[in-house]
């Protein structure tokens, strides 16, 4: 039910409250990449660069030089990344869809198997301890592998819908997107499992990755064509995104994506950088915090 207070909309889900405004960004702009890459999740390199992978039928990691938005091939081998991340060490880690797997990418090395995950698997996060999380969305299950490869599972079935996107705090609170329901769950690290937002949105995908950076959690929002920030009270506010299918830029409330999936933030906070999703794409989408 939607409630007016003011000029402000409020949809209320039970004790879940949906704030149907835009928060506080700027503007949107977009960076023309060299050439279009498929994308799924992408991780900021300790240089400023963007790693990105190629989703669940591609095999590599593209590069992408920033500012500039040239492309170059990372690493190749892999069987359907979908995610990536670093480990405390700084090596590379990826998920493979296909392969029910998790690589390691060392640099200057070709892509090993280190952890075998399945069914399948989807997004990764690295913990305080170098733990790393992994979304099982077609099990609906959370596991987490330890430093040296031992996998154990978080949380199992219950409320879990498909959870895909991920997200840890500092104190390895996880933050999971259902990505067929819409719903953000909170994952404590002793498994325990509560249903904290609802992000809006109709079709079959609602939720893409999660990214929490600087106090912060941000969703992309799929067939919404929206980003939102959820604060930690449940909150959810839309970031940007008129809701409306496109590419154009502007202010945050005008401005129009296409199935938005990856999510990243510049190493000094001051963007959120989005890909979109389905097919290959030659804009990097940029928005000003």
């Amino acid at each position: 039910m939607f409630k007016k207070f003011g000029s402000l909309l409020f949809l209320a889900v039970g004790a879940i409250t949906l704030l149907a405004i835009t928060a506080s960004a700027k503007d949107v702009s977009t960076i023309k990449l060299s050439t279009p890459i498929p994308a799924d999740g992408m991780v900021m390199t300790p240089e400023g660069d963007l790693l990105v992978a190629a989703a669940w039928d591609g095999s590599t990691v593209n590069k992408i030089d920033l500012p500039m938005g040239t492309i170059s091939r990372f690493t190749d081998g892999l069987a359907g990344p979908i995610a990536l991340t670093f480990g405390k060490n700084g090596d590379l880690y990826a998920s493979n869809w296909r392969g029910s797997t998790i690589s390691l990418i060392g640099e200057g090395r070709p892509p090993v198997d280190w952890a075998e995950v399945g069914p399948k698997g989807d997004a990764l996060a690295l913990d305080s301890v170098g733990n790393i999380w992994i979304t099982v969305g077609s099990a609906n299950a959370i596991k987490r592998v330890s430093p040296d490869g031992v996998v154990s599972t978080v949380a199992e079935g219950g409320i879990l819908k498909y959870p895909l996107g991920l997200a840890l705090r500092e104190d390895d609170t996880a933050f999971v997107g259902g990505g067929q329901s819409g719903e953000i769950y909170k994952v404590t690290s002793d498994g325990q499992v509560s249903l904290f937002a609802q992000v809006p949105g109709a079709g079959e995908w609602k939720i893409g990755h999660l990214l929490y950076a600087g106090g912060r959690l941000f969703a992309s929002g799929l067939q919404s064509n929206q980003i939102f920030e959820i604060g930690m009270d449940g909150t959810v506010t839309v970031l940007a995104g008129s809701g409306k299918e496109g590419h154009e830029d502007g202010n945050t409330a005008d401005a129009t994506f296409s199935f938005p999936v990856s999510l990243s933030v510049s190493g000094d906070g001051k963007y959120l950088y989005v890909l979109a999703g389905g097919k290959p794409t030659d804009a990097l989408r940029r928005i000003e915090l």
